[in-house]
């Protein structure tokens, strides 16, 4: 005998007295039995009775029939047989007695049947050992059934018994075999020592006073248990005893009286309801309010050990699935048959086993129990997979679970996943065996709750596999403790530590973890790590979790995957119930993931739940994170209810970060006084992972804090820093460096009241200076290292203001797309040689002294962009952008027009996004000049009117078009050298010259064509040609050439004027110049060749008079007519008063004929005789005097009468012309006469001197 007492000792001590009850009841003496039944009365429907030697025969013609028997035994070597209509058909067998007492029912020969067999008995009924049972299905019952009932039953398949008198019981020592029908056994005592066989049926057995049975439905035995029993009940299937339903089910039902009495059920020996031809068996224990055991005390088969132990078999052979067990009562324990069960002796003493396994897959196991739920050492649950399938499921759930030293409760998969184990107690936990949801292609799912106090030391747990399981402990308050200490059940300690050393164990079998705080959504449980404590896990990649409705917190402790990933999620406030008093607390902590991700955040949500604390959400001191590549997340806001200064939304204070290529996100929300994200001493490597910190306070706080000695860095991963707060201070203060590899994103935001990060996008960006909100002055900016920066994104609004000098190295992008606010240049902005990206939806503007220097220079906005005011320097490489309205730039030196490519930041995918343009594009009017060198026009231009103002020459070499709905100028030094790339001017004059743009200009510019206009000037030579006049005439008509023209200028372009000359048409006779009057309209400078006009004499005609003299006489006075004077000459006024006819003719010269010439010199004339002339003047003899008188003229009318034909010889003169109008018009009266008669016909000619006076005839 034990000498030992404990808590745990006395149930069986009670169970024992119990044994001892029902030991009484199995001893009572029975009446003398017969060998046959008599006294049979068929009450109901049709039968007969037979006998036959030591056979009686029982021939039923109705499905159902009632016999009332005196007695009903079958003696050994005796049989009954009953020949039903069919295998459905029902006989009730009720032993009345013969008015003597009702003896008890004994068979101990042949029962044969092929339908079912009811026998009711209310002093008993017992099957001996040597019984040969053999029915189509049997109910055996101590409780009465009325006629009504039994026929009720027959109609609906519910048979009702009641009506107990004492304890009788059902006891079966026989081997029993029923067809589907299956086997009921009734009463308030049960007692199996025998083998019950029936596959495809079932099994029933009810112990109390009110039962029934249903065969309803699927044709299997249902058995309720009406009514609390009357008295004492219980079910006791011994070692030796077995009941099969291979296929069906076994059902064992009792319940407590209503004083809380009896109610056991007790089955050692063998339970079994393996799966048959794919249908799975089932197997139930139940008590209501009553105790079951799976195993039996040592008395009901005189073993030498306490208990015997059970077994249950719901087992699937070959392809097939386990079945499923349900142990349920007021306490249910599984027992072993050590000689101490509760600290076995004998490491191999045998077990009490449930076991739902199959070859195709596990089956389900529930045990549950209102009071305790024991299972002792060895004693195991079972519901693998063998050979394939999935694993099952094993749940306990009782007031309070123990799990022995050595116990095991597996759901194995051998090739599919494994299954879930399910272990609790809401008072408590003992657990020292093993759990196993091991599977070949997954691990399956392990869950240890405690709604109390519990023991785990020693608890071996593996749910590892192909890829991992989960081991969750769900427990109030947990706290791991460093130690390896193994418990027992007479060892048991309360509590809530759990050692390192049951984590280490599960994660080495591959099995991630997962440790629950709190067990209802009020609850507010912690989970604290103490130091010393180190988890590791060894391989694969696993997760550790601690899930606390409340805080979590740890000094000095690792968490390390030392092989393989170990992703960690630390999550505070796990139901949202305990907001404000859920931080995440860690001095000193080691965290190791080893590419695993670690997450640190509330509300059990990783994307916008918040650790949430009166001091810090989030405060890791002195730690170290390490990440392999994992990601990094922590998200942690205070409600500064009892804040200090050093608190913050999430705060590293000596903590390193590397996540080695993982991404990090630290989200902090702060509160007053207090910031959203801070670093003291800290460092933050992501080693090529994104970084992503933002922090707000809805106070005076930074949203986001880098002391001098903390720093960010990305390596080749980018970096983005949200801040905010609510404008009374420094939102971002950056006295640490922030550097990374490909970029780094500024812009206000941080985190809002739900927890999720966001921007704010209304708020204004200060750079440059510090000031209020959101602000970085020049040595933040410094601080800044990364080859991109982009302050702002593609939804930010709010102005961008640059009011203090900046300079740093790497291209720059102020980017606010998303509203009017504008980018104001109002200070020095020097990018070297990167590219400066100005995108706005306002207007982009600038000062005298926000000059711009970069490489290239993107300028976008939906307003206008206004970038003439300073001396801009984009290193002779490219400009291009878009305007809404006007686009204005000026730059020092060479430029050139082109496509440009910048980084900026898409808030809607969180991403860098590239952002650019081609050439200039803009609703309004474009300016672009550059004050030194060329402008290299590599993509289009467009605008309403386009002004390009170009220091030296443009060079479109690309074939750039710039396209104007107004009108396009090309302002320019020179041509000499340009490329104009098929740009070409319109218009009357499309090319200018002479021109400086706002300078001086001699060319009026045309306002509605597109121009090339020049400061230099084209020389244009203008050559006049020669000509020649007489004097008098006026000038001929003048002509020129024009040379010179350029760039397909046109003459008339080139020079308009007319040539001139000073000579007029009373110019004298010589050489003059030829000239003009000329201007350019395209501002071609003028040089001209002048021309010579020769003025040559006119031609006087001279023609003589004729004239005779005698020889010897000089020459008369000469005559003759002049004709040619121009210009209003005439002979005395060419002449004067000096005569101008003359005669080589002297007095002496001989008879002849001799010229009579006119002229003597004249500036402006030149001579000609007439041909007359040459003969005009003839020398005649002097004439002989005649005889013959002289004859008179005798016209009496008045004559005249030369006074030289008077004076002279007796002639005419010769001389005498009839054209004298000449001599008249001079005053010659003579000729006045003369010409009075000049017209008469019959005056011919006057006589000579070889004639008589011809004159006569006058």
């Amino acid at each position: 005998m034990r000498t030992k007492h404990s808590i745990q000792q006395a149930r069986p001590m009670r169970r024992r007295r119990l044994a001892l009850a029902l030991l009484a009841a199995i001893a009572a003496p029975a009446a003398m039995a017969q060998s046959l039944p008599y006294g049979g009365n068929v009450v109901s429907g049709g039968a007969t009775i037979g006998y036959s030697g030591n056979t009686a025969t029982v021939n039923q013609s109705t499905q159902g029939a009632i016999i009332n028997w005196n007695n009903f035994n079958v003696g050994a070597g005796y049989g009954v047989t009953f020949n039903q209509p069919n295998a459905s058909a029902v006989i009730l067998n009720r032993v009345i007695g013969n008015g003597y007492g009702i003896s008890p029912t004994t068979i101990d020969g042949a029962l044969t049947a092929n339908g079912h067999v009811f026998i009711v008995n209310s002093a008993g009924i017992t099957f001996g050992s040597g019984a040969q049972v053999n029915v189509g299905g049997l109910v055996a019952s101590t409780l009465a059934i009325s006629d009504a009932d039994f026929l009720d039953g027959l109609a609906t398949g519910r048979y009702r018994f009641d009506g107990a008198t004492g304890a009788s019981q059902v006891r079966n020592d026989a081997d029993l075999q029923a067809g589907a029908g299956g086997v009921a056994l009734v009463g308030p005592v049960v007692i199996n020592s025998g083998a019950i066989v029936t596959d495809g049926g079932s099994i029933g057995v009810g112990a109390g006073t009110s039962v029934t049975l249903d065969f309803v439905g699927d044709g299997l035995t249902q058995v309720t248990i009406d009514l609390p029993p009357t008295v004492d009940s219980g079910i006791v299937q011994d070692r030796f005893g077995s009941m099969t339903a291979d296929g069906g089910r076994i059902l064992l039902r009792t319940a407590t009286t209503a004083g809380g009495t009896g109610g056991a059920i007790y089955a050692s020996g063998l339970l079994r309801a393996q799966t048959m031809n794919n249908v799975a068996g089932r197997i139930e224990l139940t008590s209501a309010g009553g105790t079951v055991m799976l195993g039996a005390p040592g008395v009901f088969s005189d073993a030498n050990s306490p208990f015997t132990a059970g077994t249950i078999d719901v087992t699937g052979a070959g392809s097939q699935s386990g079945g499923s067990v349900l142990l349920q009562g007021a306490a249910v324990t599984l027992v072993n048959e050590d000689d101490d069960p509760v600290d076995p002796i004998d490491p191999a003493s045998p077990g009490s086993l449930i076991n739902a396994s199959g070859g195709g897959g596990g089956g389900q196991v529930e045990i549950l129990a209102d009071g305790a739920a024991l299972l002792l050492a060895n004693a195991q649950v079972r519901a693998d997979a063998l050979v394939s399938g999935d694993g099952g499921s094993v749940r306990i759930s009782a007031g309070a679970t123990a799990l022995a030293g050595g116990t095991l409760v597996s759901a194995n998969a051998q090739s599919g996943a494994g299954g879930s184990v399910d272990i609790g107690g809401d008072a408590g936990l003992l657990a020292y065996g093993a759990l196993s949801a091991r599977g070949a292609t997954a691990g399956g799912d392990i869950t240890t709750y405690s709604g109390g106090d519990f023991d785990l030391r020693g608890l071996q747990v593996d749910a590892g596999g192909g890829a991992p399981g989960t081991w969750t402990l769900w427990a109030p308050n947990i706290r791991v403790v460093d130690g390896a200490a193994l418990g027992s059940l007479s060892t048991a300690i309360g509590g809530n530590d759990v050692q390192d050393a049951e984590l280490n164990t599960a994660l080495a079998n591959g099995t991630s973890v997962t440790l629950r705080a709190g067990t209802s959504p009020s609850d507010a449980g912690d989970i604290g790590f103490d130091a010393g404590v180190a988890i590791a896990s060894m391989a694969g990649s696993l997760a550790f979790r601690a899930d606390a409705q409340g805080g979590i917190y740890g000094d000095d402790f690792s968490i390390i995957a030392a092989g393989g990933s170990l992703s960690m999620d630390f999550n505070a406030d796990a139901s949202g119930a305990n907001t404000g008093f859920a931080g995440i607390a860690f001095s000193g902590a080691t965290l190791d993931s080893n590419g695993g991700a670690i997450l640190m955040y509330g509300q059990s949500d990783p994307l916008s739940g918040l650790a949430s604390n009166y001091n810090s959400g989030i405060s890791l001191i002195g730690s170290s994170i390490r990440t392999g590549g994992g990601e990094l997340v922590l998200r942690g806001a205070t409600t500064a209810a009892d804040a200090g200064s050093d608190d913050a939304g999430v705060v590293l204070d000596g903590t390193t970060v590397d996540t080695g290529g993982g991404a990090v996100a630290l989200h902090g929300r702060g509160t007053d006084f207090t910031g959203g994200v801070v670093l003291r001493g800290s460092s933050i490597a992501s080693g090529g992972g994104r970084i992503d910190v933002a922090g707000s306070s809805d106070g005076d706080g930074a949203g986001i804090e880098l002391d001098g000695g903390s720093s960010i860095t990305a390596g080749s991963g980018l970096v983005v820093l949200r801040a905010g707060n609510a404008g009374a201070s420094d939102a971002i203060r950056l006295a640490g460096t922030v550097s990374s590899g490909t970029a780094v994103n500024l812009r206000p935001g941080g985190v809002d009241a739900d927890g999720a990060a966001t921007d704010f996008t209304g708020e204004a960006i200060l750079l440059g200076t510090t000031g209020n909100g959101f602000a970085l002055d020049g040595g933040e900016l410094a601080r800044i290292s990364a080859p991109r920066l982009v302050v702002g994104s593609s939804l930010h609004a709010g102005a961008i203001q640059v009011v203090g000098a900046i300079a740093r190295t790497g291209d720059l992008t102020l980017q606010n797309d998303g509203g009017s606010g504008g980018i104001q240049v109002q200070a020095a902005l020097d990018v070297g040689s990167g590219t400066l990206a100005l995108s706005t939806g306002g207007s982009i503007t600038q000062s005298a002294t926000g000059a711009i220097t970069a490489h290239s220079l993107l300028a976008r906005a939906d307003g206008d962009v206004l970038l003439a005011a300073a001396q801009n320097n984009v290193a002779a490489t490219t400009l291009a952008g878009n305007a809404g309205g006007d686009f204005e730039y000026q730059d020092v030196d060479a430029l050139a027009i082109g496509n440009v490519t910048a980084t900026g930041f898409d808030s809607g995918s969180g991403t860098l996004a590239s952002i650019g343009a081609s050439g200039i594009q803009a609703g309004g009017d474009v300016f672009v000049r550059n004050l030194q060198g060329d402008l290299v026009l590599g993509a289009d231009v467009s605008g309403t009117n386009i002004d390009l103002v170009i220091a030296n020459t443009l060079q479109n070499t690309a074939g750039a078009s710039l396209l104007a709905s107004g009108d396009w100028r090309v302002w320019a030094s020179t041509w000499v050298g340009e490329s104009r790339g098929g740009l070409a001017g319109n218009g009357a004059l499309p090319n200018l010259y002479g021109c400086q743009f706002q300078g001086a200009c001699g060319v009026s510019v045309p306002g509605a064509s597109d121009h090339f206009i020049y400061v230099q000037q084209p020389v244009a030579v203008i050559t006049f040609d020669d000509a020649t006049r007489e004097y008098g005439l006026p000038n001929p008509l003048f002509t020129f050439s024009v040379s010179g023209a350029i760039l397909g200028d046109t003459a008339a372009n080139v020079a308009s004027g007319s040539a001139t000359s000073p000579a007029t048409v009373g110019s004298d006779v010589g050489a003059y110049p030829i000239s003009g009057s000329f201007t350019s309209a395209a501002g071609y400078r003028l040089q001209f060749v002048p021309g010579t006009l020769r003025i040559t004499p006119a031609t006087l005609v001279f023609t003589a008079d004729p004239f005779v003299r005698y020889l010897g006489t000089p020459n008369p006075l000469f005559t003759g007519t002049v004709t040619g004077f121009r210009n209003g000459d005439t002979v005395e006024s060419v002449f004067g008063t000096t005569p101008v006819w003359s005669s080589p003719a002297g007095i002496l010269s001989p008879i002849g004929y001799y010229p009579v010439n006119g002229g003597t010199s004249a500036k402006n004339y030149v001579f000609v005789q007439a041909p007359g002339n040459a003969t005009a003047l003839q020398v005649i003899p002097l004439p002989q005097l005649s005889s013959t008188p002289t004859d008179l003229i005798s016209d009496p009318v008045n004559t005249y009468l030369y006074d030289r034909n008077i004076a002279g010889a007796p002639v005419c003169a010769v001389n005498a012309t009839l054209d004298d109008q000449t001599l008249a018009a001079s005053g010659d009266a003579l000729s006045t006469e003369w010409s009075k008669v000049r017209s008469r016909p019959n005056l011919v000619n006057c006589f000579d001197a070889e004639r008589r006076s011809g004159c006569s005839d006058f």
